[in-house]
């Protein structure tokens, strides 16, 4: 089994879709541990947006496998994790004072809250908050986090390989609010 290692540039919102009643208007992916994960769901669809966009700078293996190989079961991708992600719950699991998800949490992710300006005043009613990931390891603030996602080829053809492995080098931006500067990787 292959794997595509995913490293960050900046924080990142790879967001679940939910929210936290007021106080996270948009949610990370966090393990039951509150370890962070970026959802197969996520890492899929930039591939493919990546395929399309290789596609329309005439890629001929993206143009002709962006509709077969990316979509059908030949590239099976997981959702991406820590690499030290199992050794680290169970250590959590060893110590009960961080049995609490939220203090993992704390470490790895941050709040952050925007508001719609109005002719340089803020619009009232548009305070909105963002649970991000940092960047950097919260364990040793010197490296950036580095996430790997497993990948399975089952029964893909050379050119399906070779349009991942392109696509994988053609994703620079995932996640909300990849225009604000956040989900460079």
């Amino acid at each position: 089994m292959d794997v595509i290692r995913i490293t960050l540039h900046s924080d990142l919102c790879a967001g679940n879709g939910e929210s936290r009643g007021n106080a996270v208007d948009t949610d990370i992916v966090l393990t039951a541990a509150g370890l962070p994960r970026i959802p197969a769901r996520r890492l899929k669809g930039c591939l493919r947006a990546a395929a399309g966009e290789l596609a329309a700078l005439g890629d001929e293996a993206a143009a002709y496998t962006v509709g077969d190989a990316m979509t059908e079961s030949a590239v099976l991708v997981g959702d991406a994790a820590l690499p030290q992600e199992a050794a680290f719950t169970a250590w959590l699991k060893q110590n009960p004072a961080w049995a609490d998800h939220s203090r993992v949490e704390q470490l790895y992710t941050d709040v952050r809250g925007q508001t719609r300006l109005k002719d340089g005043v803020a619009d009232d009613g548009s305070l909105r908050f963002t649970r991000v990931l940092g960047q950097y390891d919260p364990l040793d603030k010197t490296k950036a986090l580095v996430f790997e996602a497993p990948v399975r080829l089952e029964n893909a053809s050379p050119e399906a390989v070779r349009l991942l492995e392109h696509c994988c080098a053609a994703t620079r931006h995932m996640g909300t609010h990849r225009n604000r500067g956040l989900g460079n990787v």
